[in-house]
């Protein structure tokens, strides 16, 4: 009975389709994450104008960030599927040959951070490639 409750609990998982996260879920994210880490004012202003200096609680703030995206755990570092389809929805990620130059900048942020949220976001940012779109304001 528990290998049969198990095995349905895998096949939700996998089935379910990751949801592309607007502008309004990361700020969401962003201020859930300061506050759990409780983010010194001085290091929030600093965040809130994309700068991410390289130290513990950085680290830690956008790995929370970006487990909250859902591409992202602690133990297994980053789906690229998931992190692309975040990136760029439009493209039919089930079909492998569409594999663009896009997503191999992708797959070298990855290869380049393994498990490491800043390692990824900082190559991320230095390749240009943006995670979500900005509200227009």
């Amino acid at each position: 009975m528990k290998l049969l409750v198990v095995f349905f609990v895998a096949v939700a998982l996998a089935s379910t389709e990751y949801t592309v996260k607007t502008a309004e879920d990361v700020l969401a994210f962003k201020e859930e994450c300061m506050k759990s880490l409780e983010i010194p004012e001085e290091t929030a202003e600093k965040l809130g104008k994309s700068e991410y200096e390289d130290t513990p609680l950085v680290h830690k703030y956008l790995a929370c960030v970006f487990e909250k995206f859902g591409f992202y755990t602690k133990e297994d570092g980053f789906d690229v599927s998931l992190l692309h389809k975040q990136v760029d929805p439009e493209v039919n990620h089930e079909n492998h040959g569409e594999h663009n130059e896009l997503h191999d900048k992708i797959q070298k942020c990855v290869d380049e951070g393994k498990t490491c949220a800043y390692t990824v976001g900082m190559c991320l940012t230095k390749e240009n490639i943006k995670i979500y779109e900005k509200s227009e304001e």
